[in-house]
C-alpha cells in the first residue's frame, strides 16, 4: 500500500476520490487510533494601508512613473486564525451556533480583567459570527478611532473562538500556534513575574497569586539559608502578600514592623489622576449620552482628551501616607520573596543585594520560569494547546497565514487608487480581500501547503547528519522529528542567509503567492 500526502498531489481537490470528503483528505493509516486528531490554528495579525502598492509598476516608453502618495493613508488592521482543513472564515451552523449562545449564557471570561477593560463587563454575550466574528476581529486602529490592538482583546477573541470551535469539532483535539511577539508573552492576571516585581514590598508592583516552594533549589545559589528558621520547606505554600499573623519585612526592627504595619496619614491630600474605568464612568455620570463614546474600552489618552473638553475633573484629592507605612497586605517584594526560599542571607544589609540580582535569582525558580503566559492560561483552561513559532521565521510561522496576507494585500494593491481614495471605499476593498472570496478553500491550502514545504526543509536541514536525502522521502514527518536533535544555531543562520528577509514572505515566496492567487 502506498499513502500519499495531500500536499504531494497538485490540484487535489479535483481528484473525484476526495470531491466529498471531510477536510480534503483522510487521516493517516500509521496514526495512533488511540489518540485524537488533531486540527491545527494559525494566528497573525496584519495591517493594510490605504495607499500602499506593490513594489512594481508600468512605465512609459521614456520612463515615466505615476506619482505615489507622500503617505500610506488609513489602515485596517485584522487578527485572523486560519486551518486549511476547514478554510477561512469558517461558518457555524444555525444549530451549532444556538449551542455555542446556550453555552455562553451566564458565563463570564476567563481572562475577567481583560473582559472589563475591553468590554466593560466580563460577562460573555451572545456571538453572531458575521464577518467580524470569532475567528477574524477587524479594528480601524488610531487613537481617536478604534484604539490599537492589545493583548486583552487578544484574549477575548482567543476565548470567543475556543468556544466556537469546541462546539463545531468537538472530536479533535485543537492546537494553536502564536506569534513568538513579546505582546503575546504577557503575563496573565496574578502570575508570577520577577520584572514586574520591586526589590521592597509595597509600591506598584504587579499583584500575584500565591505559589508553592519548588525542589532542588539549591543550585541556584549553592547551599540555602536557614535564616532563623524562617526559610519556607519545598513544597509549602508561599504568599505574595504579607498576610496576618506574618512577622513582617525582615529587615526592619521589631518597633518599626509594629508601627509601619498599618498605614499612617499625615492629614494632607495629595492629587491622583483617574484611572481609565473612573474616568469613564465620571464622563458618563455628568454626561450621559456619552455613554457610547466614554466606554472603558477607549483609550486613556482618548478619555482624557474627552473629559478635558467636557470640563470633567480628571483627578481626584487622596489622603496622603507616611512613606514605608502599610506593609500588611501589601506586595513582599523580591527581598522577602527570596529571604524565605533561602536564596539571600538575612543577616546581610538590604544594600548587599541590587535589585536585579534579587529578581535574578527568583527568575531562576522553577515556579517562575514555568509560569504560563496569559494566552497559554485562557487555553489551558479550555483544554487547548497553545504554541509559539520561532522567532523571526515566519515562512513555517501561523500553519501558512503569513502567505494568506500576501494573497489578500496583493488583492487590495492591485485596485487603482482612485477606488480606494475614501476610506469607506478602501474598508469595503479590505474587507473583500479577507473574505472567502479571495481566500478560497483552494487558496489557503495552497498556503498550507508551502508552509508545509518549508517546515520539512527545515527538518532535512535538522536531520542531514543522521538521514540520507533518499532516505528521507521514505519516512514520515513524525518520525523525522523524533529521530533528529534541533538545529544547531549556526545551521539555522546559514538556512537563513540564504533567502532575502524572512520579514515577510513576499520576498521570497512572490511568484508561488502570485502562483496560488491564479490557480485559486
Amino acid at each position: 500500500m502506498v499513502e500519499y500526502h495531500v500536499d504531494d498531489i497538485e490540484d487535489v481537490q479535483s481528484l473525484p476520490e476526495l470531491s466529498n470528503v471531510p477536510y480534503g483528505g483522510f487521516p493517516s493509516v500509521r496514526r495512533d487510533t488511540s489518540k485524537r486528531l488533531q486540527m491545527h490554528w494559525g494566528h497573525d495579525e496584519a495591517c493594510a494601508h490605504q495607499k500602499a502598492f506593490n513594489s512594481k509598476c508600468w512605465r512609459g516608453h521614456s520612463g515615466q512613473q505615476p506619482l505615489r502618495p507622500k503617505d500610506l493613508g488609513a489602515a485596517d488592521h485584522i487578527s485572523g486564525f486560519v486551518n486549511d482543513l476547514t478554510g477561512w472564515n469558517p461558518r457555524p451552523t444555525a444549530d451549532e451556533l444556538a449551542e455555542i449562545n446556550r453555552n455562553r449564557l451566564g458565563t463570564k471570561y476567563v481572562a475577567e480583567e481583560s473582559a472589563e477593560k475591553v468590554l466593560g463587563k466580563a460577562g460573555k454575550k451572545n456571538l453572531t459570527m458575521d464577518d467580524n466574528g470569532a475567528f477574524i476581529k477587524i479594528i480601524r486602529p488610531g487613537a481617536n478611532r478604534d484604539g490599537y490592538w492589545t493583548l486583552d482583546q487578544f484574549a477575548i477573541q482567543l476565548e470567543d473562538l475556543c468556544d466556537v470551535i469546541l462546539v463545531m469539532y468537538p472530536e479533535r483535539l485543537h492546537i494553536i500556534s502564536l506569534d513568538n511577539s513579546a505582546n503575546h508573552r504577557g503575563k496573565r492576571p496574578g502570575g508570577l513575574d520577577p520584572k514586574r516585581m520591586n526589590k521592597h514590598y509595597g509600591g506598584a508592583q504587579l499583584k500575584m497569586d500565591k505559589t508553592v516552594v519548588p525542589q532542588n533549589m539549591e543550585g541556584i545559589v549553592g547551599d540555602l539559608y536557614d535564616n532563623g528558621g524562617r526559610r519556607l520547606a519545598p513544597g509549602a505554600t508561599q504568599h505574595t502578600t504579607f498576610q496576618e499573623g506574618d512577622e513582617g519585612p525582615y529587615w526592619l526592627s521589631p518597633e518599626d514592623r509594629e508601627i509601619l504595619k498599618h498605614r499612617v496619614a499625615t492629614g494632607k491630600k495629595v492629587s491622583k489622576a483617574l484611572t481609565k474605568a473612573e474616568l469613564s464612568e465620571a464622563i458618563i455620570c455628568h454626561y450621559p449620552k456619552t455613554k457610547d463614546q466614554a466606554s472603558a474600552s477607549k483609550p486613556l489618552s482618548f478619555l482624557r482628551g474627552l473629559a478635558e473638553r467636557l470640563k470633567v475633573p480628571t483627578f481626584r484629592q487622596v489622603d496622603e501616607y507616611v512613606k514605608g507605612s502599610g506593609w500588611m497586605g501589601a506586595q513582599k517584594g523580591g527581598l522577602q520573596m527570596a529571604m524565605e526560599r533561602g536564596l539571600i542571607d538575612a543577616t546581610r544589609p538590604i544594600k548587599y543585594y541590587s535589585k536585579k540580582e534579587v529578581l535574578d535569582i527568583l527568575a531562576a525558580c522553577d515556579d517562575f520560569k514555568n509560569e504560563l503566559c496569559l494566552l497559554e492560561w485562557v487555553g489551558a483552561k479550555y483544554n487547548v494547546k497553545i504554541v509559539f513559532s520561532a522567532k523571526g521565521y515566519c515562512d513555517v510561522a501561523g500553519f501558512g497565514i503569513e502567505y494568506i496576507w500576501a494573497v489578500a494585500k496583493n488583492f487590495i494593491h492591485r485596485k487603482p487608487l482612485k477606488e480606494r481614495e475614501k476610506w469607506d471605499d478602501f474598508d469595503t476593498i479590505f474587507r473583500e480581500a479577507v473574505s472567502t472570496k479571495v481566500l478560497t478553500m483552494k487558496a489557503v491550502r495552497g498556503c498550507g501547503r508551502k508552509c508545509r514545504n518549508f517546515q520539512r526543509a527545515y527538518l532535512l536541514a535538522a536531520a542531514a547528519d543522521k538521514v540520507s536525502l533518499s532516505e528521507s522521502n521514505r519516512i514520515s514527518i513524525n518520525d523525522l522529528i523524533h529521530s533528529v536533535d534541533p538545529v544547531p544555531y549556526q545551521k539555522l543562520l546559514q538556512i537563513q542567509k540564504g533567502v532575502k528577509t524572512h520579514r515577510n514572505v513576499a520576498d521570497f515566496c512572490g511568484k508561488d503567492i502570485l502562483c496560488i492567487i491564479k490557480n485559486s
